[in-house]
């Protein structure tokens, strides 16, 4: 079952605790104060009947809805008196929804909603294993550099603070980083991937020789997510098995992302001349024309070595 199956099947299974137990609540003060249910009942029934003379009247639907607001809040208002008198809270029959908007169905029309595609994102970060709970472009330190690497790394990572911040007006912008292993391309786009998470946006991280090396039952929920992803990030590009299969899918993955207007990330040993040697201009072009293209300095960093760098 995919994350977001996974997701959706928790808030089902929220939102059903949650009504089972204001039915368990219900039937409590039922058993407590006759007045409750006759209360319901009465307002229940008149609501049915204001709605149909409205209609049989022609009234519009602003005058409506008007006078079923105000019986509402009459209805509610005497509600809250009989649950202070038993000593209850006068929210005490509400859902107490953990998001009002989509009252934690987790969409809004058929659209998923803010608070869905927030918990969705931390749900695809946590799952990924090359990324570090709590690493983050605001955790991100350029103390692991050498002083000769330092002004370097500090400059690309100011860069990607503002590519977070100006990635809601330029959606497409995507990114290439190159350096030889070892020089903190793995440290800073973990970093990204956390920050963007944070905001929401969902980010697959993934080598380039796991890009699609997924079982066969797998493959269209792993293609689909890689397509859909507010983010893909591609590591060691390069170092994957170049058989046909994975250079048709890996244009087709790059052409369709950038058709749709979708970033995503490369980080790379290979030069710009190197990528352009293996990937030829079909893929190389795509790469070339919407990214951003960032060098890391060398040397291989010595130190801090459980980072990447």
């Amino acid at each position: 079952m995919s994350a977001k199956n996974r997701l959706r099947q928790a808030y089902d299974q929220t939102r059903l605790a949650r009504e089972v137990e204001i039915r368990r609540r219900k039937a409590e003060i039922y058993q407590l104060d006759e007045q409750f249910l006759e209360l319901e009942r009465t307002h229940r029934e008149v609501i049915e009947e204001l709605i149909q003379a409205a209609l049989d009247a022609g009234l519009v639907d602003e005058a409506i809805d008007l006078e079923l607001a105000s019986r509402h809040e009459a209805y509610y208002d005497t509600r809250a008196r009989l649950l202070e008198k038993h000593g209850l809270p006068a929210d005490y029959l509400e859902p107490g929804y953990r998001c009002a908007e989509c009252q934690d169905t987790g969409r809004i029309g058929a659209e998923d909603c803010a608070c869905f595609k927030q918990a969705l994102a931390q749900a695809v970060y946590r799952e990924q294993s090359l990324l570090e709970a709590g690493r983050s472009l605001a955790t991100w330190t350029s103390d692991i550099f050498t002083d000769q690497q330092k002004d370097n790394a500090e400059t690309i990572h100011q860069a990607m603070l503002e590519y977070v911040s100006d990635l809601v007006d330029h959606p497409g912008q995507s990114i290439i980083f190159q350096g030889v292993p070892g020089v903190g391309k793995t440290y800073l786009s973990t970093a990204l991937a956390g920050t963007l998470a944070e905001q929401g946006l969902v980010v697959i991280y993934q080598t380039a020789p796991d890009l699609f090396d997924v079982d066969y039952q797998q493959r269209q929920s792993h293609k689909r997510f890689l397509l859909e992803a507010d983010m893909l990030i591609i590591d060691d590009l390069g170092k994957e098995a170049l058989t046909d299969y994975v250079r048709s899918n890996l244009f087709n993955l790059i052409n369709h992302r950038v058709r749709m207007n979708k970033a995503f990330l490369i980080s790379t040993n290979l030069t710009l001349k190197e990528l352009k040697h293996r990937y030829q201009d079909d893929i190389f072009t795509r790469l070339t024309a919407v990214c951003e293209y960032y060098e890391f300095l060398g040397p291989e960093l010595r130190s801090n070595r459980n980072s990447e760098r």
